[in-house]
C-alpha cells in the first residue's frame, strides 16, 4: 500500500472517531457575557472618571467570582483615584501578591507610597523588580528622582562654594 493512501486511511479513521465520539463530550457553547456584567459596567465607570461607581461594581466582581487579580487591582486603582491612599495601597498590594505580571501593580504601589509621603518605600518597592519593561522606565525614574528630591536637605551636605 502507498504512503498517500495509509494517511487517506488513518484520517478517515481518526474523523469517524471524531465523529463518533464528538456528542459524548460536546457540552453547550460558552454564552457570551452580557455588558450588564458588574465588570464591564466597572470598567466604564473608571473610563468615565466615576470612581466610586467603578469601585462598587468591582467589589460586586469580587463578590461574585471570588478573588480576581484585574479586579482586585482596579478596585485599588478606583481607590486611589479617589484620593483614599491608605485603602487603594492596600488593594493593590493584594493584586501585586496575585500577579504574574507585577511590574504595573508596583508602580502603582510605589505611586501610593509617594503620595502617602514615604519615601524611603518608593524606591524600596520600585528595587524590587527587576526586568522592567521600557513603557514602565519614564514612571520608575520620575517616582525614584521625586523620592530622592524631597528628602529633608539635611541629609546631604550642601555645597558651600570652597
Amino acid at each position: 500500500m502507498a504512503p498517500r493512501a495509509k494517511s487517506r486511511r488513518w484520517a478517515a479513521i481518526l474523523l469517524a472517531v471524531y465523529m463518533a465520539l464528538a456528542p459524548l463530550g460536546a457540552s453547550e457553547p460558552a454564552k457570551p457575557v452580557s455588558p450588564q456584567h458588574p465588570w464591564y459596567q466597572g470598567v466604564a465607570a473608571f473610563q468615565q472618571r466615576d470612581f466610586a461607581a467603578a469601585e462598587a461594581h468591582f467589589r460586586e466582581v469580587l463578590d461574585r467570582h471570588g478573588s480576581s487579580y484585574a479586579a482586585r487591582y482596579m478596585l485599588g486603582a478606583s481607590m486611589v483615584r479617589q484620593g483614599r491612599w491608605e485603602e487603594g495601597g492596600e488593594q493593590l498590594r493584594r493584586a501585586l501578591r496575585m500577579a504574574e505580571d507585577r511590574q504595573p501593580a508596583t508602580v502603582a504601589i510605589a505611586y501610593t507610597d509617594y503620595r502617602l509621603e514615604r519615601f524611603e518605600k518608593v524606591c524600596d518597592g520600585l528595587d524590587s523588580v527587576r526586568g522592567w519593561q521600557e513603557r514602565w522606565l519614564p514612571t520608575v525614574q520620575r517616582l525614584r528622582e521625586a523620592a530622592y528630591c524631597i528628602d529633608p536637605p539635611d541629609l546631604f551636605p550642601r555645597w558651600t562654594g570652597r
